[in-house]
């Protein structure tokens, strides 16, 4: 595994955890801050004892992630509009995040495919751990996008779904 694939997959920790210490932070809601805390918090400390000599950067930029996330979700998702609509754009990030996991995993396997004699069964798990994350995230994306643009919360489009 490569430096930059554990920054990018850390990366991933520590911007949700940093949202989630900020979101918490801003509503008062501490079991959410200390989440935000143990994940995004865990793969800073992670990133900086992991990475060291000529990948150094890499490990502050995790860390600068979890702390400009905090930041940013501390000061502006506020007002009516984020209070309602909390849950979708949760999930959108959710489904952003599965989906860019999944072009993180992408060259990785493509990588060992071309070093490797593969059989039929390593093409085909091979394939469903690369191409599993696309459909999740889009599954995602697709639902968040459904209640955004449908001006309805989240729940009650989920609701709809499952009554259907």
């Amino acid at each position: 595994m490569t430096p930059l694939f554990f920054a990018f997959f850390f990366g991933i920790f520590q911007l949700f955890g940093g949202m989630a210490f900020g979101r918490g932070l801003a509503s008062k809601q501490f079991s959410l801050a200390f989440l935000g805390i143990v994940f995004g918090g865990g793969a800073s400390l992670f990133d900086v004892f992991l990475f060291r000599g000529e990948f150094v950067l890499l490990g502050f930029l995790g860390v600068g992630a979890f702390i400009l996330a905090a930041i940013l979700v501390y000061a502006f998702w506020r007002g009516a509009w984020f209070e309602k609509n909390e849950k979708s754009l949760t999930t959108l990030l959710m489904g952003v995040a599965t989906v860019a996991l999944g072009i993180g995993i992408a060259p990785i396997l493509i990588r060992q495919a071309r070093s490797h004699e593969l059989g039929f069964a390593d093409w085909f798990f091979g394939s469903c751990i690369g191409i599993l994350p696309f459909f999740v995230g889009f599954n995602f994306i697709w639902a968040a996008a459904k209640a955004l643009r449908s001006k309805r919360t989240f729940d009650d489009v989920a609701d709809e779904e499952q009554n259907k």
